[in-house]
């Protein structure tokens, strides 16, 4: 695994937060540039679109330390994205909330969060995903809490429907894995009903596509 290397301090710390999000999803992508660029101040990330190969742009505070990496989200919801397929700008809530649900479960899977943690949180931000007064729909509502939590509430719904009707033998995890394994990832455009469809049969229940 390699390290990251502060220029001006000479530190080094392990990227924890890129070894618990490769080994979580095996990598979906054959794969993946990530680049670093420097700056004064500051720890985000960003993933364009449109591009021919995945990559992730991360703006790194020189001061970023070990605990930094270890504690960041930002950089597990990224790669979250690499698991499903690029849809349309309508549909950009079914990505970005796809990225808020699972990534504190994978944390949770790596040792990094509680349980009790990430309940508190869901409990105290889902419901800023629901619908105010003049709201068109996820679809037509393109507001950060919609397209994040909307979209989280979406994931969260479909995962417990999911787990009852098969007596919690699967999960969306398992449909997500089943997705990554059929080669429909980031680098692929689809479609809300493709993926979904795919989804539901790899967990035997018809719960994504309905919903």
């Amino acid at each position: 695994m390699p390290t990251v290397r502060n220029s001006s301090t000479g530190y080094e710390s392990p990227p924890n937060l890129l070894q618990h999000t490769s080994v979580s999803f095996l990598f979906p992508t054959p794969s993946s540039k990530l680049f670093l660029m420097p700056a004064n101040a500051g720890f985000w990330a960003v993933r364009p679109g449109g591009s021919p190969y995945v990559h992730t742009r991360v703006i790194l505070g020189e001061h970023t330390s070990a605990e930094g990496f270890h504690q960041y989200r930002v950089m597990t919801h990224e790669f979250v994205h690499t698991a499903m397929p690029q849809l349309d700008d309508n549909h950009h809530w079914l990505e970005e909330g796809l990225a808020t649900y699972v990534e504190p479960i994978a944390r949770v899977q790596h040792g990094v969060l509680s349980e009790e943690s990430v309940w508190a949180d869901m409990i105290r931000d889902t419901p800023k995903g629901e619908p105010l007064s003049g709201d068109r729909g996820l679809d037509r509502t393109h507001t950060w809490a919609r397209t994040y939590w909307g979209g989280a509430m979406f994931y969260l719904v479909a995962d417990v429907r999911i787990r009852q009707q098969t007596n919690n033998r699967k999960g969306l995890q398992d449909a997500m894995q089943a997705m990554v394994a059929s080669g429909q990832t980031v680098v692929n455009d689809g479609t809300p009903e493709a993926i979904f469809a795919l989804a539901d049969k790899s967990v035997g229940v018809s719960v994504l596509l309905p919903l």
